[in-house]
C-alpha cells in the first residue's frame, strides 16, 4: 500500500509499478464512469485520477466511499484546459494557474481492480 501522497508529489518514482493506493472518493466520471479521483489533502493536485476504464466502470454513488484499488502508475501529459475541466466540472478543486494551451505533468493510476466500501452513514 503506497500513500497516494507520494504518488502524486513524485509520479515518476512510482511509473509503471503495480501498487495499492487507497482513499475516499472525491469525484468521478458521471458521463462515462471511466475512472474516480480519491483525496490527497496534502497533494499538489489535491486527489489522484484513477482510471478502471476498459476494464470495468466506476459504480454510480460513490462519492465519499473508500476505495483501495490496485493498478499500475502513469504519468501524463494534460493540457490545461483539460485539466481545469477535471478539477471544476468535478469539483476536484486543484486551482490550476497559468496559459491556456500549456501542458501539466500528472500521475494517473490505472486500475485493474478496486473495492469500493460506502461511506458511513
Amino acid at each position: 500500500l503506497v500513500d497516494a501522497s507520494a504518488v502524486v508529489a513524485n509520479p515518476a518514482e512510482y511509473r509503471g509499478k503495480t501498487i495499492r493506493v487507497r482513499g475516499t472518493v472525491k469525484g468521478f466520471c458521471h458521463h462515462a464512469r471511466s475512472w474516480y479521483a480519491i483525496d490527497v489533502p496534502e497533494g499538489t493536485p489535491p486527489y489522484l485520477r484513477i482510471v478502471t476504464a476498459p476494464g470495468f466502470r466506476v459504480p454510480a454513488g460513490i462519492m465519499n466511499a473508500t476505495a483501495t484499488a490496485v493498478g499500475t502508475v502513469e504519468t501524463q501529459q494534460i493540457p490545461q484546459n483539460r485539466a481545469r475541466h477535471y478539477e471544476s466540472e468535478h469539483r476536484l478543486g486543484a486551482g490550476n494557474e497559468g496559459e491556456e494551451n500549456a501542458t501539466v505533468t500528472r500521475a494517473l493510476f490505472r486500475a485493474t481492480g478496486a473495492v469500493f466500501e460506502p461511506a458511513a452513514g
